[in-house]
């Protein structure tokens, strides 16, 4: 623990003397421990910014000792008996090699076993056995102190005045705060008494009928011809009865059908053409 960088310790002293609201929200913040999971494991910090560095469980040890709750939650036991172990392991380690080193003219053989063939053996069994045991308690001692820093949030709030003892948020004494403790608002002159009644929304309005319009195809044929474009018909003059216009009608003979001019030409012959 003591090679490990560790995070900066409290000061309640401090913090118990300060009187703002707001002050004391943004202690809270400040020295609040935070969790973060990363894919090397849970890491910790103090506070939210930006620039801390996020650590390991074994920098929390000097900020949970300023804490008396979380100091006595530290599990020391499990921590004391995993450096131990780890300690006997590196031992039993050694006289692993230093029997291997002293057995390696003779060789090893289970047939006949002599004691520097046992001690080997039974150095080897107990470096795992230890290791194992070792194992075991530094996983203890780590949840130990997983559970520490929830203490030591939880102290830390209801010192500042800002949670109670089952770790609920108390709202500012003039917050309008509903049946789940959930804050409407902070202004002491606006009070929401109940849940507030929206109407429900209605059905929308149909969409009015379009204008029945003239039906183009916009689409032409490919390759085809553009269609024969035809002049728009004469704007003729409103009709008029005789009575109204003023004349009488008269009669046009209807002009007959002429012959060619050829055929009225005397001495031509008339030429026949096959037909086509």
């Amino acid at each position: 623990m003591s090679l490990t960088p560790q995070l900066q310790p409290t000061d309640f002293a401090k913090l118990e003397t300060i009187k703002d609201r707001a002050e004391r929200e943004k202690a809270l913040k400040e020295n609040w421990v935070f969790r973060h999971e990363e894919p090397q494991g849970t890491r910790y910090t103090k506070g939210l910014h930006p620039l801390s560095t996020k650590r390991s469980w074994q920098s929390l040890d000097a900020i949970l000792r300023s804490e008396r709750n979380s100091a006595e939650a530290l599990p020391y036991k499990e921590l004391r008996r995993s450096r131990i172990l780890a300690a006997l392991g590196a031992v039993t380690g050694l006289l692993f090699i230093a029997s291997g080193a002293a057995t390696a003219r003779e060789g090893f053989d289970f047939q006949k076993l002599n004691g520097a063939n046992a001690v080997m053996l039974g150095s080897v069994l107990a470096t795992v056995g230890l290791a194992i045991a070792a194992g075991v308690y530094y996983r203890r001692a780590e949840k130990g102190y997983a559970r520490a820093v929830n203490i030591y949030n939880d102290s830390l709030g209801m010192r500042l005045g800002l949670l109670t003892p089952n770790g609920d948020y108390i709202p500012p004494a003039d917050a309008a705060v509903d049946a789940e403790g959930y804050i409407l608002t902070e202004d002491a002159n606006t009070r929401i008494e109940g849940a507030q009644q929206y109407p429900a929304p209605g059905p929308a309005p149909a969409p009015a009928p379009a204008a029945p319009g003239p039906t183009t195809d916009t689409t032409a044929p490919p390759m085809s011809a553009p269609p024969p474009t035809t002049a728009p018909p004469p704007q003729l003059p409103p009709a008029t009865s005789p009575q109204q216009a003023g004349f009488r009608p008269r009669l046009v003979p209807r002009p007959v059908a002429q012959p060619p001019v050829d055929a009225l030409q005397p001495g031509r012959a008339l030429t026949l053409l096959p037909r086509r």
